[in-house]
């Protein structure tokens, strides 16, 4: 990068950048991870899917991903995976 420029890393730091990076038109929810505890994670942001009917059930993913920028690009991670769901009644 130029001097002065932050590039993709300083790009990354902010929560618009990384919702800029990600396909947020598609979640139904993206906000920042609040650090649990000093060894939570930094840099997390929830991602919420939109919920979706499979085998009676509305079902909601719900991911939460680290963004690191490097020195050229980034990495996104998958720190967790959960599911929530709702039985549907008939």
């Amino acid at each position: 990068g130029l001097p002065g420029q932050g590039g993709i890393g300083e790009f990354l730091r902010h929560p618009a950048g990384v919702e800029s990076l990600l396909n947020t038109r598609a979640l139904q929810s993206f906000a920042p991870v609040e650090p649990e505890s000093e060894s939570g994670p930094a840099g997390a942001f929830r991602c919420t899917l939109h919920p979706m009917g499979f085998l009676g059930f509305q079902v909601a993913p719900v991911l939460d991903l680290r963004v690191t920028p490097t020195r050229d690009d980034c990495t996104v991670e998958m720190l967790s995976c959960r599911v929530t769901y709702q039985h549907t009644h008939a």
